[in-house]
């Protein structure tokens, strides 16, 4: 790599000693562009260099890396804020289903491929004012569906606590 660094800076030097040496003239613009095919040649020599035939994976060190693993507190900071949204998701639809004061818990788990898994949900109604002109029961059982629809949960995974 030094070597091809060396030989297009002495090239490069050699054309602007030989511009300001030759006369103008007619001559002088060819003399120039043959220069600058050589030119060419010279910086791209190291392509000649290359071995087709190699195996990529022994031969260059771009392909030999280590996979990348993201940081643990990026991590646990991205599922606090997605549990915080999932739990805000369900305390605004608990209140549009005229239940408020309700407290929301979401268990939240990342796999090990780095993808957000749903455990559990848990509504706790011990506090909170059903304001609606339907059955207690019938609004829990709508919320459970709405849940299962939503998160792709089955009804184990959704608790009520009254």
């Amino acid at each position: 790599m030094i070597n091809w660094i060396v030989s297009v800076s002495a090239f490069s030097l050699l054309i602007t000693i030989i511009s300001f040496i030759l006369p103008t003239g007619k001559i002088k613009p060819f003399i120039l562009s043959i220069l600058s095919i050589l030119g060419v040649f010279v910086v791209i020599s190291p392509i000649s260099n290359i071995n087709y035939n190699a195996n990529f994976n022994t031969s260059l060190d771009v392909f030999n890396y280590e996979e990348v693993a993201p940081q643990q507190n990026y991590l646990n900071y991205v599922l606090k804020e997605k549990k915080q949204n999932y739990e805000k998701y369900c305390a605004s639809y608990l209140e549009e289903k005229g239940i408020k004061n309700a407290t929301v818990f979401v268990n939240l788990h990342l796999t090990e491929d780095y993808n957000f898994f749903i455990n559990k949900i848990e509504v706790n109604l011990k506090n909170s004012v059903i304001i609606s002109n339907k059955e207690h029961i019938d609004i829990i059982e709508e919320i459970k569906q709405a849940f299962i629809k939503n998160f792709n949960l089955n009804s184990k995974q959704i608790y009520f606590i009254e």
